[in-house]
């Protein structure tokens, strides 16, 4: 066990790619070990490996949730994003993955509310894309967070934290 996580904490260090590139990559090792575990080793070793991988590949990756929404959203890249619920969900980091949800959904509209500050637009153009966002966020909601609620109810705080603020 010590040899396998000493192996996935290094594998963990050279894997500096994109959040997308990243999940895929812990998908693929996940399928490798599958078959591994499958072809020559006990169940008993299952979870313990699967556990292992969890660990120093998602757990101790602090960067990965804090960033991950604004490279995956944009390209609209619903595989990753599925695969980054899935594995929050596996680990018991739901809670942490909708608190960056929320930051990522709140900073998102701020950005629409600045962007007509410095170009003047008319309250129609801020409510329309305030609604796209809104309905871009609960796209990926329904169909990547599997209608989470702490991931909805992330999403509506960020968006009464938005209509409620002053200037």
């Amino acid at each position: 066990v010590e040899a396998t996580q000493a192996h996935y904490e290094k594998v963990r260090g050279s894997i500096d790619q994109a959040a997308s590139m990243y999940l895929r990559t812990i998908d693929r090792i996940f399928q490798s070990e599958d078959d591994l575990v499958e072809r020559y080793l006990s169940q008993a070793s299952f979870s313990l490996l699967n556990s292992t991988i969890y660990e120093e590949l998602i757990k101790k990756n602090t960067t990965l949730l804090s960033t991950c929404f604004a490279t995956l959203l944009p390209a609209n890249d619903f595989e990753a994003l599925n695969l980054l619920y899935a594995y929050s969900f596996d680990t018991g980091m739901v809670s942490k993955l909708a608190d960056e949800w929320c930051k990522y959904v709140h900073a998102q509209g701020l950005a629409i509310l600045r962007r007509t500050k410095s170009e003047p637009a008319s309250i129609l153009e801020v409510i329309r894309a305030l609604i796209n966002l809104k309905w871009q966020t609960d796209k990926v909601i329904d169909e990547c967070f599997r209608g989470s609620d702490p991931m909805r109810n992330a999403q509506t705080q960020s968006f009464q934290e938005l209509f409620n603020m002053r200037n």
